[in-house]
């Protein structure tokens, strides 16, 4: 019995030395900054408040996981709540930060152990707002750009900015007193602002892009199964199909003549959203209907008959024979609707071979960039004259033998007649152009000479331990105490054996 109550005495110690260890655990409770977003050149303060430290304990400070020098706090267990100032001239020394989110992070170390991290996203630089008008700039045309503070609304004036165009050219401009800047964008793609001023600072990204020419959707009244064709000026340009929902139905790709062809099987009223990706094309959204098509069989008559039939091995169904050897060729130049500002922006030559008049020919298809516009030169050239014994096969580069075999049968073909009714539902086709803004800012809020407390961390580690070494306790007390009642069991049993 006294055995009994000797280990229940030692469970009990280690359970409350066990939870004294948990209780003590280091860790950060929270970091606070003076400002909120930190301006650049100007001082702030970060503050610290640790617990449960021991003495020649370290607080690090890192930003972009890089130290921060000269920026170790000490901390102790007379010093729990301490401060790190930020002066003026550690900028671009000791701190060598730019616009946009940045990671701070303290660690709290003794002797190179870390025991506790605390992580947090900073907002560095006083970002403006910056408009475009028109918000899908044009190649070649004027674009306005201007400037407001993001907190007073107040029109910003003199702001210096550099624009980066396509080739990688710069070029400097100036708001001056009106607050705003004229750009005139060369060619379509992609161009870069930054800011260039030690107050304000920013980055902005901006298409100027071409407006989209189409020629379709045809039929304009689709019905469900019909082949719908969309021509657009390049062959960049996609097609992704939306269902009444807004789910994604289809894609379609262009081909190299810019034609989009593509086939709906579900009648409903469907979103066309044309060129959404395109570098060089605006994107045009457009609606379309597409009705059930309804087909009725009416009559039927048979009949019987003596059918004689003869297989040809050829997939052209032109069988006439051509014994000219003569070589023809004929030219044709077409202006396409594609815009280019040089032969590259133009489709890729082609060459194909068909059947004209039980004859191989050769088709060429030549494109080039002239006055902004591509034109196609199309060549035909005799390639091949068939003889009698030949066959032209469409996409073979020269005549086939013929072979053919002559089969005769008795068989009962039945001869139906068949009258279609189709029911056709008017379809409403409209275009809509929205304004799609193609700008990336590093956008941030200027709170001056305020104080904001960043968001505390959740000391999830801490309590996992805590939480851990609380099970463990329990468990070695539990099992003391099973071992105790085990023990006083079989103590009272011989006891009564003994008797």
């Amino acid at each position: 019995m006294k055995g009994s109550l000797y280990l229940l005495f030692v469970c009990g110690v280690l359970l409350l030395i066990t939870s004294s260890v948990s209780a003590a655990m280091p860790y950060i409770r929270s970091v606070t900054l003076s400002k909120d977003p930190l301006i650049i050149d100007q001082e702030f303060k970060i503050k610290i408040k640790v617990r449960n430290v021991e003495s020649s304990m370290q607080v690090v400070i890192y930003f972009d996981d890089s130290v921060f020098p000269a920026k170790t706090v000490n901390v102790g267990p007379d010093l729990l709540d301490t401060e790190v100032t930020v002066s003026k001239d550690d900028w671009g020394t000791k701190i060598n930060l730019k616009c946009g989110v940045h990671t701070m992070r303290a660690d709290l170390v003794k002797y190179g152990e870390v025991y506790d991290i605390l992580s947090q996203n900073v907002d560095v630089g006083n970002v403006p707002i910056m408009v475009l008008d028109p918000a899908r700039p044009n190649p070649g045309q004027s674009l306005k750009i201007s400037f407001t503070d993001r907190d007073t609304g107040e029109v910003l004036k003199n702001i210096h900015v550099t624009i980066t165009d396509t080739d990688w050219n710069t070029e400097n401009k100036d708001t001056g007193s009106t607050g705003y800047l004229i750009y005139t964008p060369s060619k379509p793609g992609k161009y870069e602002l930054e800011i260039t001023e030690t107050k304000y600072c920013g980055e902005m990204y901006f298409y100027a892009k071409r407006n989209i020419t189409l020629d379709g959707p045809k039929p304009e009244r689709p019905m469900v199964g019909d082949m719908i064709t969309i021509n657009v000026p390049s062959s960049d340009i996609g097609l992704n199909v939306y269902d009444s929902n807004g789910d994604f139905y289809l894609s379609a790709r262009t081909s190299i003549t810019g034609v989009i062809n593509f086939t709906i099987n579900d009648p409903s009223e469907y979103l066309l959203v044309i060129g959404d990706s395109s570098t060089r094309y605006w994107g045009v959204n457009k609606t379309l209907t597409v009705s059930e098509k309804t087909t009725t069989t009416s009559s039927s008559t048979t009949s019987s008959s003596t059918i004689t039939s003869t297989t040809t091995i050829a997939t052209s169904t032109t069988t006439s024979t051509t014994t000219t050897t003569n070589t023809t060729t004929t030219t044709t130049i077409t202006s396409q609707n594609s815009e280019c500002d040089s032969n590259s922006d133009c489709p890729s030559d082609s060459v194909r071979y068909e059947c004209q008049n039980g004859d191989v020919y050769q088709i060429e298809k030549d494109y080039s960039c002239e006055s902004h516009k591509c034109v196609r030169e199309t060549r035909e050239n005799l390639f091949d004259a068939c003889k009698s014994d030949e066959v032209c096969v469409e996409g073979e580069r020269y005549c086939q033998v013929k072979v053919t075999t002559t089969t005769q049968a008795s068989t009962t073909t039945t001869r139906t007649t068949v009258i279609t009714s189709l029911t056709t539902t008017q379809v409403t086709t409209t275009t809509t152009t929205e304004p799609i803004t193609s700008i990336q800012t590093r956008a941030t809020t200027t709170v001056p000479e305020t104080t904001t407390t960043l968001p505390q961390k959740e000391e999830t580690s801490n309590y996992v331990t805590i939480l851990v070494l609380v099970i463990i306790a329990l468990t070695l007390l539990l099992l003391c105490i099973i071992t105790g009642i085990l023990l006083v069991y079989f103590s009272t049993k011989s006891k009564d054996k003994k008797r």
